[in-house]
C-alpha cells in the first residue's frame, strides 16, 4: 500500500473513531484553547463526516502534508470570522454556532499542493498572475460557495487555503 493510502487510512479511521466516540466539539469566539485543537475531530452529522472523507479520498499526490495542514487550521481558527452572505442580507450570525469538521485541514492540504505547482511553474518560467489567477479560477468558486450556505464558516476555508498556498510554496520539501 502507498504512504498516501496509508495516511488516509488513518486519518479515516481516527475521525471515524471520534465521530462515534468523541462529543461534538467546536470552537466559537468564546470558546475555551482546547476547542480550537479539538474541533478538527468532531462532525456535526453522519453526512458531514461522509463528505469530508469523500474529499480526503479524492485528493492527488503522493504527500498528504497532514501536519502542516493541521497546524495551518489550528492556527487559522484563530483569525475572525467573516460574514456569509445570509447575515450581509440581514439575516442575524448565531454566536453560539460552533465550527468543527476537518474540511479546513483539507483546504490547506489543497492550499499546499497548489502553492507547491505554483512555485513549480514559476521555475518553469510562467509569471505570477498566470499562475495565481489559474489557482483563483478553480479555488475561488468552491470557497464562495461556503459562503452562501447558512452556518458554514466559509471563511476558515478561505483562510487555510491561502494558508496552505504559501506555506506549499515557500517549503522545499
Amino acid at each position: 500500500m502507498s504512504r498516501i493510502k496509508i495516511e488516509k487510512t488513518i486519518v479515516t479511521l481516527v475521525l471515524t473513531t471520534c465521530w462515534l466516540l468523541m462529543p461534538v466539539i467546536g470552537y466559537n469566539a468564546t470558546a475555551p484553547v482546547e476547542n480550537h485543537l479539538l474541533y478538527l475531530l468532531c462532525h456535526a452529522n453522519f453526512w458531514h463526516l461522509a463528505g469530508n472523507l469523500f474529499v480526503l479520498w479524492l485528493i492527488p499526490g503522493r504527500k498528504l502534508w497532514i501536519v502542516p495542514s493541521v497546524a495551518i487550521a489550528v492556527l487559522c481558527s484563530w483569525a475572525p470570522v467573516l460574514h456569509g452572505l445570509w447575515e450581509l442580507c440581514g439575516r442575524p450570525a448565531d454566536p453560539t454556532t460552533m465550527t468543527v469538521g476537518f474540511s479546513g485541514v483539507l483546504m490547506a492540504i489543497v492550499g499546499i499542493l497548489w502553492g507547491r505547482w505554483g512555485r513549480e511553474e514559476q521555475r518553469n518560467g510562467r509569471k505570477h498572475w498566470q499562475i495565481w489567477s489559474k489557482a483563483c479560477v478553480k479555488l475561488l468558486p468552491v470557497i464562495a460557495i461556503g459562503a452562501i450556505l447558512p452556518g458554514l464558516n466559509w471563511s476558515i476555508h478561505l483562510y487555510c487555503v491561502v494558508a496552505g498556498c504559501a506555506y506549499g510554496y515557500i517549503t522545499k520539501r
